[in-house]
């Protein structure tokens, strides 16, 4: 029976695998880190600096019509 709750390994604690995001590569096919880490995260990296954050979003888009 496969497990409904995991480990982030961030803030260290369980949480159910709907707090986690998809990624085919993984073991379990979830994301090591919850949702609310990785929010956390792309916030302050946004906050550190919004232009170049800017800028890659740009160019992914620019890829990817």
């Amino acid at each position: 029976m496969p497990t409904l709750e995991k480990f982030c390994r961030t803030c260290g604690s369980t949480k159910p695998l709907s707090a986690f995001s998809r990624q085919s590569t993984s073991k379990d096919g979830h994301r090591s880190v919850c949702k609310d880490c990785v929010s956390v995260y792309m916030r302050a990296r946004y906050v550190a600096d919004p232009k170049a954050v800017k800028q890659r979003a740009d160019a992914w888009k620019a890829k990817n019509p």
